[in-house]
């Protein structure tokens, strides 16, 4: 899976297919992030995990230099 972006313009890709387009011209930034989400009751002691393997961040061959990713964990 990649995330593509040129802002206004955002790919979401699959096995090297683009799945999913979007422009907005109304955006000349933003960023991706990673969520998860658990949806049951507070008192429920079941495990949830996230793995992700092999993330790459890199930026645009034409890109400018100025809009290159920046990595930020919160």
């Amino acid at each position: 899976m990649a995330v593509r972006a040129d802002w206004p313009r955002l790919w979401l890709i699959l096995n090297d297919e683009p799945i999913l387009s979007a422009t907005d011209g109304m955006f000349d930034g933003g960023h991706v992030a990673l969520h998860t989400l658990r949806f049951t009751q507070p008192d429920d002691s079941a495990e949830v995990a996230v793995l992700v393997r092999n993330l790459r961040v890199s930026d645009l061959a034409a890109a400018l230099p100025e809009r290159a990713p920046v990595y930020r964990r919160s």
